[in-house]
């Protein structure tokens, strides 16, 4: 049952936990907050999700996984004392072991054997405990959760199977937006980069997995093909590195006639002219980056491994080519002093120099840092004394200090501004050649 799409759906939610008489529910909890500056969480929602399935079904497991879990287990688990279990990082091995355990009797509620394959009694899942790649709840308290061992990542094998449940998904999203993608579809898991603010690396890995180019464009067919979806948004953390997968999939798209539209993030210094043109001709309406850092500084406080001139030359190709481009940005990132502020300003004029001849510039989005646990600049803020040592970071923590605190509104007033002046003056060229006729 999918939330989003609900008008109302805490009732919704009720009514459903009572048609279908779930033995066990889960609970997909993809994102902690929104980000994009927004001091706002999820977990407010969250909370009243598990109570309400917890007071509907007071003895049934409840088990929670995703991304936004995976970042922090043991916080959503000792805040939360009605969750049974959790499922540590990618579920696709994990999830179905822990029902096989349940169903077989092995992690009967509060350590006592299921009856007849039905779960019931509710409470702990006591003989679970242990199962790689979980959380397991055996009593009360903190000292009651069991963490499991680490499990491998799932292998590159297991990707390649098309998912045959992404367009039942897919479908409402694809009827209610024409503007925004109504399906994911990856293209490989895990990223080498080591930017010093992100959890990606620790969600997937730092090993790159790909999935076959025939699979992911049989996914693609099938979300076109059963549920109408025309804009897909491929999910990969970079889609275009290394290059020569990403190639192999745009031919794949181009050869099946490109169903569809689609969106990704691009890394810039490994993005040629070549590669942006097939990009557009295998289905690409819009250019993602995130170079992030505004200038060189920036750029190695964040440890992108780019320059400010790879960022320019991957925006120089992608504004020869039809498609919009989007830049995201941090701002006031750590280190951040009088000359870098001149520099971002620059940088947006550059962005709106190059595209102004096409008209591809869709957006330039400005970000403060939000602050995740186990990550380089966590660390980094600790030992400066910014963060305290063991600081919550549950809750949405942003950097952005004083004196530049106000630099993104700055920085997005001069961008629209610009952009504003460019709709004027092709409004009134359009007048003018209207005149002439």
């Amino acid at each position: 049952m999918d939330l989003n799409l609900e008008g109302d759906p805490f009732p919704a939610l009720a009514t459903a936990l009572a048609r279908f008489d779930p033995q066990l529910v889960g609970v997909g909890l993809r994102n902690i907050d929104p980000l994009a500056n927004r001091r706002h969480s999820y977990l407010p929602v969250f909370a009243g999700v598990l109570e309400a399935v917890r007071a509907a079904l007071p003895k049934v497991p409840l088990v929670v996984g995703g991304a936004g879990f995976s970042m922090f287990p043991l916080e959503i688990m000792r805040r939360y004392p009605a969750i049974d279990a959790g499922v540590l990082l990618e579920g696709e091995l994990t999830f179905p072991e822990l029902l096989a355990r349940i169903e077989d009797g092995r992690g009967g509620p509060r350590g006592r054997p299921a009856r007849s394959g039905r779960v019931e009694g509710g409470g702990y899942l006591g003989c679970a405990a242990g199962l790689p790649g979980t959380v397991v709840r055996v009593g009360p308290g903190p000292e009651g959760l069991v963490v499991g061992p680490r499990r491998g990542r799932v292998p590159q094998e297991a990707l390649n199977r098309v998912r045959s449940w992404l367009p039942e998904l897919a479908a409402p999203y694809s009827e209610s937006s024409s503007y925004a993608p109504a399906a994911g579809v990856e293209t490989k898991r895990g990223c080498p980069l080591r930017c010093s603010y992100c959890v990606y690396p620790a969600l997937q890995g730092h090993r790159t997995r790909f999935r076959n180019p025939e699979t992911i464009v049989g996914e693609v067919q099938l979300l076109h093909r059963e549920a109408g979806v025309e804009w897909v948004h491929f999910t990969d953390p970079v889609l275009n590195d290394p290059p020569d997968h990403f190639r192999e999939v745009c031919q794949r798209l181009i050869e099946r006639g490109a169903p569809v539209r689609w969106t990704g993030f691009f890394r810039e210094g490994v993005l040629t002219r070549e590669d942006a043109e097939l990009a557009v001709r295998a289905g690409c309406a819009a250019f993602q980056f995130s170079g992030d850092g505004t200038c060189d500084a920036t750029l190695a406080r964040l440890r992108k491994g780019l320059a400010r001139d790879d960022i320019l030359r991957a925006a120089g190709h992608a504004a020869a080519t039809t498609a919009l481009t989007v830049y995201h940005f941090m701002v006031n990132v750590p280190g951040t002093d009088a000359a870098v502020v001149r520099d971002a300003h620059d940088l947006v004029e550059r962005l709106h120099d190059l595209h102004e001849p096409q008209g591809t510039l869709g957006a330039v989005v400005f970000n403060n840092l939000r602050v995740y646990p186990r990550t380089p600049l966590a660390r980094e803020l600790t030992r400066a004394g910014v963060l305290a040592s063991g600081q919550d970071l549950l809750y949405p923590t942003y950097h952005n200090p004083a004196p530049y605190c106000h630099l993104r509104y700055e920085l997005e007033e001069r961008h629209q501004l610009r952009a504003c002046r460019r709709r004027a003056s092709t409004a009134a060229a359009e007048n003018d050649r209207e005149s002439a006729t």
